[in-house]
Protein backbone atom coordinates (compact mmCIF):
# COMPACT_ATOMS: atom_id res chain seq x y z
CA UNK A 1 0.00 0.00 0.00
CA UNK A 2 1.27 3.19 -0.89
CA UNK A 3 0.64 6.97 0.91
CA UNK A 4 -1.67 9.11 0.32
CA UNK A 5 -2.96 9.97 -3.20
CA UNK A 6 -2.63 13.75 -2.46
CA UNK A 7 -0.88 15.46 0.36
CA UNK A 8 -0.59 19.23 0.56
CA UNK A 9 2.94 20.44 1.69
CA UNK A 10 5.70 22.53 0.79
CA UNK A 11 8.33 21.80 -1.53
CA UNK A 12 10.93 22.60 0.64
CA UNK A 13 13.76 19.55 0.44
CA UNK A 14 13.95 17.29 4.25
CA UNK A 15 10.74 19.65 5.57
CA UNK A 16 7.91 19.15 5.52
CA UNK A 17 5.33 22.55 5.87
CA UNK A 18 1.25 22.40 5.90
CA UNK A 19 0.74 24.48 2.48
CA UNK A 20 -3.03 25.17 1.71
CA UNK A 21 -3.44 23.87 -1.61
CA UNK A 22 -7.00 23.51 -3.13
CA UNK A 23 -7.46 20.02 -4.76
CA UNK A 24 -10.67 19.16 -6.42
CA UNK A 25 -11.20 15.39 -7.07
CA UNK A 26 -14.33 14.07 -9.19
CA UNK A 27 -15.19 10.67 -10.39
CA UNK A 28 -12.72 9.48 -9.73
CA UNK A 29 -11.24 5.58 -8.07
CA UNK A 30 -8.45 5.23 -5.22
CA UNK A 31 -7.07 1.85 -4.64
CA UNK A 32 -4.03 0.49 -3.04
CA UNK A 33 -3.60 4.19 -1.06
CA UNK A 34 -2.66 4.59 2.67
CA UNK A 35 -5.50 7.44 2.55
CA UNK A 36 -7.17 9.79 -0.27
CA UNK A 37 -5.82 12.92 0.95
CA UNK A 38 -4.02 14.67 3.28
CA UNK A 39 -4.96 18.59 3.21
CA UNK A 40 -3.02 20.99 5.43
CA UNK A 41 -2.12 25.25 6.08
CA UNK A 42 0.19 26.11 8.42
CA UNK A 43 -2.59 28.61 10.12
CA UNK A 44 -5.98 28.48 9.89
CA UNK A 45 -7.28 29.39 6.67
CA UNK A 46 -10.04 28.82 3.87
CA UNK A 47 -9.20 26.27 1.21
CA UNK A 48 -12.22 25.21 -0.73
CA UNK A 49 -11.13 21.80 -1.65
CA UNK A 50 -13.96 19.39 -3.49
CA UNK A 51 -13.92 15.83 -2.93
CA UNK A 52 -16.83 15.03 -4.76
CA UNK A 53 -18.03 11.44 -6.18
CA UNK A 54 -15.30 9.59 -5.34
CA UNK A 55 -14.36 6.11 -4.32
CA UNK A 56 -12.24 4.43 -2.26
CA UNK A 57 -11.45 0.92 -1.79
CA UNK A 58 -9.21 0.21 1.19
CA UNK A 59 -6.81 2.40 3.59
CA UNK A 60 -6.02 3.73 6.83
CA UNK A 61 -7.46 7.18 6.61
CA UNK A 62 -9.50 9.19 4.09
CA UNK A 63 -9.72 12.93 3.58
CA UNK A 64 -7.92 14.61 6.72
CA UNK A 65 -7.79 18.09 6.89
CA UNK A 66 -5.28 20.02 9.41
CA UNK A 67 -6.63 24.18 9.53
CA UNK A 68 -8.40 23.87 6.45
CA UNK A 69 -11.78 25.57 6.35
CA UNK A 70 -14.59 25.03 4.06
CA UNK A 71 -13.99 21.28 2.01
CA UNK A 72 -16.75 19.75 0.60
CA UNK A 73 -16.54 16.04 1.08
CA UNK A 74 -20.02 15.00 -1.34
CA UNK A 75 -21.50 11.91 -2.47
CA UNK A 76 -18.41 9.41 -1.98
CA UNK A 77 -18.52 6.11 -1.19
CA UNK A 78 -15.26 5.04 1.62
CA UNK A 79 -14.74 1.39 1.77
CA UNK A 80 -12.74 -0.57 4.79
CA UNK A 81 -11.13 1.96 5.97
CA UNK A 82 -9.18 1.03 8.69
CA UNK A 83 -9.96 4.11 11.01
CA UNK A 84 -11.28 6.82 10.05
CA UNK A 85 -13.32 8.32 6.66
CA UNK A 86 -12.84 12.25 7.10
CA UNK A 87 -11.20 14.06 9.84
CA UNK A 88 -9.91 17.22 10.88
CA UNK A 89 -8.14 18.71 13.11
CA UNK A 90 -8.38 22.83 13.69
CA UNK A 91 -10.44 22.72 10.11
CA UNK A 92 -14.12 22.52 8.54
CA UNK A 93 -16.25 20.85 5.87
CA UNK A 94 -19.51 20.75 4.25
CA UNK A 95 -19.74 16.74 4.42
CA UNK A 96 -22.95 15.34 2.82
CA UNK A 97 -24.13 12.53 0.45
CA UNK A 98 -21.46 10.25 1.56
CA UNK A 99 -21.19 6.17 2.64
CA UNK A 100 -19.00 5.96 5.70
CA UNK A 101 -17.37 2.44 5.94
CA UNK A 102 -14.86 2.53 8.74
CA UNK A 103 -13.25 0.28 11.39
CA UNK A 104 -12.96 2.98 13.94
CA UNK A 105 -14.84 6.19 13.92
CA UNK A 106 -16.46 7.57 10.48
CA UNK A 107 -15.86 11.33 11.11
CA UNK A 108 -14.04 13.13 13.39
CA UNK A 109 -14.33 16.99 13.74
CA UNK A 110 -11.42 18.05 16.55
CA UNK A 111 -10.52 22.09 17.59
CA UNK A 112 -7.79 22.32 19.86
CA UNK A 113 -8.42 26.38 19.44
CA UNK A 114 -12.11 28.02 19.12
CA UNK A 115 -12.92 27.10 14.61
CA UNK A 116 -15.65 27.11 12.06
CA UNK A 117 -18.19 24.90 12.21
CA UNK A 118 -18.75 21.88 10.04
CA UNK A 119 -22.17 20.86 8.36
CA UNK A 120 -22.98 17.33 8.06
CA UNK A 121 -26.17 16.29 6.32
CA UNK A 122 -27.59 13.11 4.55
CA UNK A 123 -24.95 10.85 5.00
CA UNK A 124 -24.99 6.88 5.94
CA UNK A 125 -22.69 5.75 8.28
CA UNK A 126 -21.87 2.55 8.40
CA UNK A 127 -18.69 1.78 10.50
CA UNK A 128 -18.02 -0.81 12.76
CA UNK A 129 -17.95 1.50 16.35
CA UNK A 130 -18.19 5.13 16.16
CA UNK A 131 -20.61 7.12 13.90
CA UNK A 132 -19.45 10.87 13.97
CA UNK A 133 -17.17 12.52 17.15
CA UNK A 134 -16.35 15.74 17.99
CA UNK A 135 -14.40 17.85 20.69
CA UNK A 136 -13.47 21.55 21.10
CA UNK A 137 -15.45 24.94 20.36
CA UNK A 138 -16.95 26.28 17.46
CA UNK A 139 -17.88 29.45 16.18
CA UNK A 140 -21.37 28.52 15.32
CA UNK A 141 -22.79 24.45 16.25
CA UNK A 142 -21.90 21.92 14.35
CA UNK A 143 -25.36 20.99 12.26
CA UNK A 144 -25.85 17.25 12.22
CA UNK A 145 -28.98 17.08 9.81
CA UNK A 146 -30.92 14.24 8.48
CA UNK A 147 -27.82 11.43 8.68
CA UNK A 148 -28.67 7.64 9.13
CA UNK A 149 -26.59 5.77 11.55
CA UNK A 150 -26.56 2.00 11.30
CA UNK A 151 -23.68 1.08 13.70
CA UNK A 152 -24.92 -2.79 13.93
CA UNK A 153 -26.11 -3.68 17.74
CA UNK A 154 -26.79 -7.33 16.98
CA UNK A 155 -24.51 -8.35 19.66
CA UNK A 156 -24.37 -5.52 22.78
CA UNK A 157 -22.18 -7.41 24.97
CA UNK A 158 -19.29 -7.18 22.01
CA UNK A 159 -19.97 -3.68 20.83
CA UNK A 160 -20.58 -1.34 24.05
CA UNK A 161 -18.33 1.14 21.95
CA UNK A 162 -20.67 1.39 19.44
CA UNK A 163 -21.78 4.84 19.70
CA UNK A 164 -23.75 6.87 16.96
CA UNK A 165 -21.81 10.23 17.89
CA UNK A 166 -20.10 10.87 20.94
CA UNK A 167 -19.78 14.99 21.86
CA UNK A 168 -16.76 14.90 24.08
CA UNK A 169 -16.02 18.08 26.62
CA UNK A 170 -16.56 21.64 25.25
CA UNK A 171 -18.53 20.92 21.36
CA UNK A 172 -21.26 23.05 20.37
CA UNK A 173 -23.99 21.25 18.37
CA UNK A 174 -27.13 21.19 17.16
CA UNK A 175 -28.22 17.45 15.52
CA UNK A 176 -31.74 17.00 14.20
CA UNK A 177 -34.07 14.76 12.45
CA UNK A 178 -31.61 11.63 12.14
CA UNK A 179 -32.33 7.84 12.40
CA UNK A 180 -30.03 6.47 14.63
CA UNK A 181 -29.50 2.85 15.34
CA UNK A 182 -26.96 1.39 17.56
CA UNK A 183 -26.18 0.79 21.12
CA UNK A 184 -25.79 4.18 22.08
CA UNK A 185 -27.40 6.98 20.22
CA UNK A 186 -25.68 10.16 21.32
CA UNK A 187 -23.68 10.52 24.21
CA UNK A 188 -22.54 14.51 25.71
CA UNK A 189 -19.61 14.84 27.71
CA UNK A 190 -18.83 17.73 29.56
CA UNK A 191 -20.03 19.65 27.25
CA UNK A 192 -20.52 22.49 29.93
CA UNK A 193 -22.63 25.43 29.18
CA UNK A 194 -22.83 25.41 25.82
CA UNK A 195 -27.06 25.87 24.24
CA UNK A 196 -26.63 22.26 22.90
CA UNK A 197 -29.64 20.57 21.15
CA UNK A 198 -30.75 17.09 20.10
CA UNK A 199 -34.00 17.71 18.76
CA UNK A 200 -36.68 15.45 16.36
CA UNK A 201 -34.65 12.35 15.92
CA UNK A 202 -35.78 8.77 15.63
CA UNK A 203 -33.66 6.44 18.12
CA UNK A 204 -34.46 2.83 17.30
CA UNK A 205 -33.63 -0.53 19.20
CA UNK A 206 -30.83 1.10 21.23
CA UNK A 207 -29.03 0.18 24.99
CA UNK A 208 -29.59 3.79 25.63
CA UNK A 209 -31.10 6.40 22.78
CA UNK A 210 -29.39 9.50 25.08
CA UNK A 211 -26.57 9.45 27.45
CA UNK A 212 -25.76 12.88 29.39
CA UNK A 213 -22.18 12.53 31.78
CA UNK A 214 -20.97 15.15 33.67
CA UNK A 215 -21.77 18.90 33.11
CA UNK A 216 -23.96 19.52 30.09
CA UNK A 217 -25.99 22.25 31.30
CA UNK A 218 -26.56 24.01 28.39
CA UNK A 219 -28.14 20.67 26.91
CA UNK A 220 -31.79 20.43 25.65
CA UNK A 221 -33.64 17.41 24.10
CA UNK A 222 -37.13 17.92 22.21
CA UNK A 223 -39.57 16.35 19.60
CA UNK A 224 -37.73 12.75 19.58
CA UNK A 225 -39.25 9.34 19.58
CA UNK A 226 -37.57 6.58 21.10
CA UNK A 227 -37.90 2.93 20.87
CA UNK A 228 -34.83 1.19 22.78
CA UNK A 229 -34.77 -1.80 24.76
CA UNK A 230 -33.53 -1.03 28.19
CA UNK A 231 -33.51 3.12 28.35
CA UNK A 232 -34.50 6.03 26.74
CA UNK A 233 -32.36 8.61 28.21
CA UNK A 234 -29.78 8.25 30.96
CA UNK A 235 -28.30 11.75 33.23
CA UNK A 236 -25.38 11.15 35.45
CA UNK A 237 -24.85 14.58 35.96
CA UNK A 238 -26.42 18.46 34.63
CA UNK A 239 -28.35 19.47 31.73
CA UNK A 240 -30.42 22.15 31.62
CA UNK A 241 -33.13 22.62 34.13
CA UNK A 242 -36.40 22.86 32.39
CA UNK A 243 -36.17 20.76 29.35
CA UNK A 244 -38.34 22.49 26.75
CA UNK A 245 -39.35 22.82 23.03
CA UNK A 246 -38.52 25.70 20.92
CA UNK A 247 -40.23 28.98 22.10
CA UNK A 248 -41.02 27.43 25.82
CA UNK A 249 -43.40 24.64 24.08
CA UNK A 250 -43.44 21.70 25.68
CA UNK A 251 -40.46 19.47 25.04
CA UNK A 252 -43.25 16.45 23.19
CA UNK A 253 -40.58 13.79 23.79
CA UNK A 254 -42.19 10.15 22.99
CA UNK A 255 -40.76 7.84 25.14
CA UNK A 256 -40.31 3.74 25.02
CA UNK A 257 -40.16 3.42 28.85
CA UNK A 258 -42.49 4.69 31.70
Amino acid sequence: MGGFAVTMSSSSPGFYFPANGRLIAEHSTFNNVLGLASLGSGVPAVNGSIINDCIQNGGTWGVGNYNCWNVEVTNNDFFDIDLTCVSTTGGSYNIAGNNFYSGETDVVLTHIFEGFRSTVSNNDFLGEKTGLRASGVTNFPHYINNNVFHIDYSDASDKADNINIYMDGATHYDILENDFNGVIGVISRSTSGLANEVFKNEFFSHNVGILGLNNNSGYNFYENCFSTNRGDVFISGQIKNEIQGENGNPANNCFTHN
